[in-house]
């Protein structure tokens, strides 16, 4: 498993999300990044990210689904 630099994951979770057209959770985060990742990564990933108002998220069923900011990434 390759080594991420500082905020890497944070900018390909960005991206991700920037080129969906609906919120996503993290299990269909994960599926998006195509890579050798622990749910739990990505799921504390967002997380973090939702606490610094870098996403907004939304209920789905017993998980999140996060999506950026409106006006982010349109």
């Amino acid at each position: 498993m390759r080594e991420r630099g500082r905020g890497e994951l944070e900018q390909e979770i960005l991206a991700c999300l920037a080129s969906s057209r609906s919120p996503m959770t993290p299990a269909e985060v994960l599926e998006d990044l195509d890579q050798d990742l622990a749910y739990t990564t990505v799921m504390t990933t967002l997380s973090r990210m939702y606490a610094k108002n870098a996403l907004v998220r939304e209920p789905r069923g017993r998980a999140y689904a996060y999506s950026l900011p409106a006006g982010v990434g349109a």
